[in-house]
C-alpha cells in the first residue's frame, strides 16, 4: 500500500505499484580550465534532495468491494488520479517500508493500459521532487501542509 496524500485529498494505491528509482540529486558544478588538466568540481551549496517516480495501477474506486473490473470506474479514478497529482500541491508519498517523502509531482503523468484485460486497467506513472521533510513544522508550513 502506497498512500499519496496533500491537505485535501488522500490515494491510496495498492495494485502493481512500481518504484522508477529514486535518485539523490546533489548538484555540482565542473569547471574545465584553459590550461589545465585536470576538472575543477565545484558544489556552492547545501542543496541535496530526492527525486524519483512512481507508477500504480488504476483498478476502479470500487474494486475493493465488488473485486470485479469496472470500466467507466477505472476511467474516473484515473481521472481523478491524474488531476490530483496535476494540482501542483506538495503531497506526502508514505509506502509499506516505511519511507515518507515530502513531494511535489513535476511533468505530466502518463497512463498506459494493460492489454491482458482488455485494455481495462490503467497504470499511471509520475515524476516527483521532494520538497521538505515530513517531519518538519516549517517545511510543513511552508508547503502548504498544515
Amino acid at each position: 500500500n502506497v498512500t499519496i496524500a496533500d491537505s485535501n485529498n488522500v490515494f491510496n494505491l495498492r495494485a502493481n505499484i512500481v518504484y522508477g528509482g529514486d535518485t539523490v540529486n546533489s548538484p555540482t558544478g565542473i569547471y574545465y580550465p584553459l590550461k589545465g588538466k585536470y576538472p575543477i568540481i565545484e558544489k556552492n551549496s547545501e542543496l541535496e534532495y530526492y527525486s524519483g517516480s512512481i507508477t500504480a495501477a488504476m483498478l476502479g474506486y470500487n474494486f475493493e468491494k465488488t473485486k470485479r473490473i469496472n470500466r467507466v470506474d477505472v476511467v474516473k479514478q484515473t481521472d481523478d488520479f491524474c488531476s490530483f497529482l496535476n494540482n501542483m500541491k506538495s503531497k506526502i508519498i508514505k509506502d509499506w517500508n516505511g519511507k515518507i517523502h515530502m513531494v511535489r509531482f513535476v511533468g505530466s503523468p502518463t497512463i498506459s493500459y494493460n492489454s491482458s484485460y482488455g485494455n481495462g486497467i490503467a497504470q499511471v506513472t509520475a515524476n516527483w521532487v521532494e520538497q521538505g521533510k515530513f517531519d518538519n513544522q516549517n517545511d510543513l508550513e511552508l508547503n502548504g501542509l498544515v
